[in-house]
C-alpha cells in the first residue's frame, strides 16, 4: 500500500462529475471552477491514462468503454469516501461534549454561534450545565467551561474570551421617555436595574461625571438574564455587556443609552479543566471558540 501510484485526484473528480451529469457545463458548476477547467482537468486525466475517456458529441459528452469501466471504479471510491466522512465524526468527536455556561453568555452569545459550528461538526452533541450554580460533581464532569469573574477558577486553564465592558440600555419606549436623550442626568427619575449592590451603576455614574442618588428607584435580580429581558419589556434602564448586546441593539429591541461604558475587571474567560486527556470534540470547540471570539 505504501507507494501505492494513484490517478491525479481532481481531475478524477472532474471526470467522475461531468461522467454522471453528462455535462461539463453541469460539472463546473457542481465543483463551483469554470467550464474550461474542467476540460483541462479531463483532457489531462485521459493523457494521464493514455486513452479517451468521452466522445465529444453535439448532445454532450459520451462514456467510451474505457470511460465507462473508470466512472464506474471512481463513482465507487467517492462512495466509499462520502460515507467515512459521515462516519468519522461520531468515532473521533468522543461523544458529548459537556459545557458549563452562564444562561445569558449562553443566550446571548453562544448560541447565535453554534449553528455555525453544528454546521462543520454535525455528529458533536452537547449536554448544558448552569455555569453560575454548578455542583462540585459536575466541575469534575465539564470539558468547557464558560466562566465570568476577574480570574480563572481553581482546576482549570483557560483564556479571556471577551471583556465586560457594560452599557446603559433600555427598550425604545424607555428611551423616548427619557429627555434630554443625550444626557446621562436624564436618569435621574428612571427605574434602574441591577444585580445584588449598586456597584455597577456606581461606576457608570462616576464614568459620566455624576452621583448615583440612594432614593433611585431601582429593582434588584440575582439572574442577569432576567434583567435584561426585564429591560426588553421596557420596566427600567440596565447596564449589560456590550458584547452580548449585538442582536438585541441590531434588531431594535434595545437601545443604547449615551456613549461610555462602565469599566470592569471582570470579563468571560473560556476553561478547559486541567485534568488528564481532553475529548478531541472537546479540544476542536474550545479552539473554535476563541478563533470566533477573535475574529469579533
Amino acid at each position: 500500500m505504501i507507494g501505492m501510484k494513484l490517478p491525479p485526484l481532481y481531475p478524477l473528480r472532474s471526470f467522475e462529475a461531468t461522467a454522471r451529469c453528462k455535462s461539463f457545463t453541469a460539472a463546473a458548476a457542481e465543483l463551483k471552477i469554470t467550464q474550461s477547467a474542467v476540460s483541462h482537468q479531463v483532457r489531462s486525466l485521459e493523457t494521464y491514462f493514455g486513452v479517451t475517456l468521452f466522445h465529444r458529441t453535439s448532445v454532450g459528452p459520451v462514456l467510451t468503454a474505457e470511460g465507462k469501466r473508470l466512472f464506474e471504479v471512481a463513482t465507487s471510491a467517492f462512495e466509499a469516501l462520502s460515507e467515512i466522512n459521515h462516519r468519522l465524526p461520531d468515532s473521533q468527536m468522543d461523544g458529548t461534549i459537556i459545557l458549563s455556561v452562564p444562561p445569558i453568555f449562553y443566550t446571548w452569545w453562544l448560541l447565535p454561534r453554534l449553528m455555525t459550528f453544528n454546521t462543520q461538526f454535525p455528529h458533536v452533541r452537547f449536554q448544558l450545565l448552569h455555569g453560575m450554580r454548578m455542583s462540585r460533581a459536575a466541575q469534575n464532569e465539564v470539558d468547557v467551561a464558560f466562566h465570568w469573574g476577574d480570574k480563572i477558577p481553581f482546576g482549570f486553564d483557560g483564556r479571556k474570551l471577551v471583556a465586560e465592558r457594560k452599557i446603559a440600555v433600555c427598550s425604545p419606549l424607555i428611551a423616548a421617555g427619557l429627555k434630554p436623550r443625550e444626557d446621562p442626568r436624564s436618569l435621574e427619575h428612571a427605574t434602574l436595574l441591577h444585580e445584588i449592590d449598586y456597584s455597577g451603576w456606581e461606576a457608570w455614574m462616576r464614568a459620566a461625571g455624576l452621583e448615583l442618588s440612594p432614593m433611585q428607584k431601582s429593582w434588584v435580580f440575582d439572574d442577569p438574564g432576567i434583567m435584561l429581558e426585564t429591560a426588553i419589556q421596557g420596566q427600567g434602564v440596565t447596564l449589560a455587556p456590550a458584547i452580548l448586546l449585538r442582536k438585541l441593539l441590531a434588531t431594535g429591541k434595545l437601545v443604547q443609552l449615551f456613549d461610555h461604558a462602565a469599566p470592569s475587571n471582570l470579563c468571560y474567560f473560556c476553561c478547559t479543566p486541567q485534568r488528564g486527556a481532553q475529548k478531541r470534540a472537546a479540544r476542536i470547540f474550545h479552539e473554535w471558540v476563541l478563533q470566533t471570539a477573535t475574529n469579533d
